[in-house]
């Protein structure tokens, strides 16, 4: 089935792009990591999109939307590639995957009704990020060179860039509403960058990517982009939310290849709050 196939293609895209965001943010910073990813992503992006968009669906309502979309987008990125700089992968990323949580938040506080199912893997989302964010009890992994508490600014990093990433996808549905959906991914893109030039301008600072790392985010930026392009071709058609669902594995991946390359230890506990999220993040995925 073409949904299940885009959806596993998109988890193994996004899931290799986040573990590797998470050795670039160690290695030069997290801005410059997000700069160089960017950067590559947004020139994949301009060569595919005047073959495949026309005029009217780049400029029009939801351009400004697809701007407001790119801005929150870059936000959520940064804290979150922070989170990865400061603290353990197998935290941050938990922690941003329960995105949706914030999502079904905001549409509750607009008046919408979850049902039951939706309650309940909100509340099991809550109690597991709990968990996943709280130290490791004693004797679990408190292993030489792994700190019994996930660094604190890491988990409060994490937690902001899973609101203002809620806020970067709500604003990216309204934008579809109006635009073809590459052009709201394009220019959410430019706007993006936009952004980070401003932000390094005001710190009177500049980006910091030495030579040796551009293939690393030649790579990087390739796999975010086919990661956004096969959530889009999953979307097509009836059964769209088979695709969300498989997506959200991209989490697992993550963090496993954070427990094998990084030599991460993660208590069992911890394993159990991750399967938790894991799972209910696809409930709300499918919109029962």
């Amino acid at each position: 089935m073409l949904q299940v196939m885009m959806g596993a293609l998109c988890a193994m895209s996004f899931g290799v792009a986040d573990f590797m965001a998470s050795r670039s943010s160690r290695g030069i910073g997290a801005r410059s990591a997000l700069t160089g990813m960017m950067l590559v992503s947004c020139l994949a992006l301009s060569i595919i999109v005047p073959f495949a968009v026309s005029l009217p669906d780049l400029l029009n309502r939801g351009s400004v939307v697809a701007c407001i979309h790119g801005a929150a987008m870059a936000t959520a990125l940064l804290l979150f590639f922070r989170a990865m700089e400061l603290g353990p992968v197998s935290v941050a990323a938990p922690i941003v995957a329960a995105h949706p949580i914030f999502i079904i938040a905001f549409a509750l506080a607009a008046g919408s009704r979850p049902s039951g199912v939706q309650l309940a893997a909100m509340v099991a989302i809550v109690a597991a990020l709990a968990i996943v964010g709280a130290g490791n009890p004693a004797g679990s992994d408190a292993a030489k060179g792994s700190p019994r508490t996930a660094p604190r600014q890491a988990v409060v990093s994490a937690l902001l860039a899973s609101i203002v990433y809620a806020i970067a996808i709500i604003s990216a549905q309204q934008a579809m509403r109006w635009s073809d959906e590459l052009a709201v991914l394009w220019l959410g893109r430019l706007s993006g960058l936009l952004l980070l030039a401003i932000v390094f301008v005001a710190s009177q600072q500049r980006p910091t990517i030495p030579i040796r790392w551009w293939p690393f985010f030649i790579l990087h930026g390739l796999l975010d982009t086919a990661g956004l392009l096969f959530l889009l071709i999953g979307s097509i058609g009836e059964l769209d939310e088979i695709t969300a669902v498989v997506a959200s594995t991209f989490t697992m991946i993550t963090v496993g290849l954070a427990w094998f390359f990084h030599k991460e230890r993660i208590s069992l506990r911890r394993w159990a709050a991750i399967a938790v999220i894991f799972v209910s993040v696809g409930v709300l995925a499918a919109g029962f």
